[in-house]
């Protein structure tokens, strides 16, 4: 047999055959409230999550990469919605 179910494939290319599924608005909502209320991040009060996520990232906090997804991904239908505290 020569196709490609005759053998095991490699997580990378079973990651590219199987598209990623949007995560939910829920989903988001729970990355973004722990993001907000995980006070290692400093506080979040007259600046955007976008701000506040590039400050903990220069001063070496290493926020979940997700959050920055989500505030500048333009195709996602929700990420207008989470750019502001």
């Amino acid at each position: 047999m020569n196709d490609d179910y005759s053998r095991t494939c490699t997580f990378e290319e079973l990651k590219q055959r199987v598209p990623e599924k949007q995560p939910s608005q829920r989903q988001i909502s729970v990355l973004i409230d722990q993001f907000d209320w995980d006070s290692k991040y400093g506080p979040y009060s007259g600046m955007t999550r976008e701000e506040r996520y590039n400050r903990a990232v220069n001063n070496g906090l290493y926020p979940p990469p997700e959050i920055k997804n989500y505030l500048t991904s333009k195709p996602h239908p929700y990420s207008q919605f989470y750019k502001l505290c």
